[in-house]
């Protein structure tokens, strides 16, 4: 029973983090690339400031969605690519 409530407590916490329109659009671009670094990141998001970007590169790091290589390359985790296939499919029934 307590591993439903942890597991619910996740799910709660991912579904908040990608409420936010910003890390979406991260989520896709790490996607879209085989690593990408966290001023490439800045840049294609045309976000001002890279410390809003570490912001969020931390929120979806610590939702399990994306981790950081040896290289300081970004990726999609294997729970982000499935729930980067499930935006797509809401996107789609939304548009």
């Amino acid at each position: 029973m307590f591993t439903h409530v942890v597991k619910k407590l996740d799910l709660d916490f991912a579904l908040s983090s990608l409420a936010n329109p910003v890390r979406r659009e991260m989520l896709k671009l790490i996607k879209s690339h085989d690593a990408i670094h966290l001023m490439k990141i800045t840049k294609a998001l045309s976000i001002d400031d890279h410390t809003k970007t570490v912001f969020h590169i931390r929120n979806l790091t610590s939702t399990g969605l994306i981790l950081k290589d040896e290289k300081k390359g970004y990726h999609l985790t294997k729970e982000g690519q499935k729930v980067h296939e499930c935006l797509g499919m809401i996107e789609k029934h939304f548009s």
